[in-house]
């Protein structure tokens, strides 16, 4: 009979506590969020703000809405957005996006460059808004601290 009321105890006991609790990300996490002008005017929509964190192999994009903002939101509810230094890039909004296993060589080498991976921009007029050297990590000169909680960044393209 204890056999029983034992077997018995664990199982309502797993339905109660559940297979997994909510997903917490490890470590300290911040939200970021900011606006990108040029020549004080906003940036357009959907140009993309991209986050690179070398540390940690993470690329997170946001892409700007009409008044020129934009928020980060983690890809990954496990990874969140964690602290530390990220080189940013400002692109063309995204004309179309290309499916890629986070397997293939093509994808690994985009996260490692700091690119949006699987990604295809076909020119446009907003290419023109966005200064070449602001569009590569290695030129961009955007080298931010995230630091824990409340992260607010503006860039201006016509600097």
């Amino acid at each position: 009979m204890w056999k029983r009321v034992l077997i018995t105890s664990t199982v309502c006991l797993t339905f109660l506590v559940g297979c997994g609790g909510p997903v917490v990300p490890i470590g300290p996490q911040a939200q970021v969020s900011g606006g990108v002008t040029n020549n004080e005017k906003p940036g357009m929509l959907g140009i993309q703000v991209v986050f690179y964190h070398a540390g940690k192999g993470l690329t997170l994009a946001a892409a700007l809405d009409a008044q020129g903002k934009y928020a980060l939101t983690p890809g990954d509810p496990k990874v969140g957005i964690p602290v530390g230094s990220y080189t940013v890039t400002i692109l063309p909004p995204l004309d179309s996006i290309v499916q890629e296993s986070p397997t293939s060589a093509d994808y690994q080498k985009s996260m490692q460059a700091g690119k949006v991976p699987g990604t295809v921009s076909a020119k446009s007029s907003t290419d023109s808004d966005i200064p070449e050297k602001f569009r590569d990590a290695k030129t961009s000169g955007l080298v931010l601290e995230i630091k824990e909680g409340v992260n607010t960044f503006d860039f201006d393209l016509s600097k």
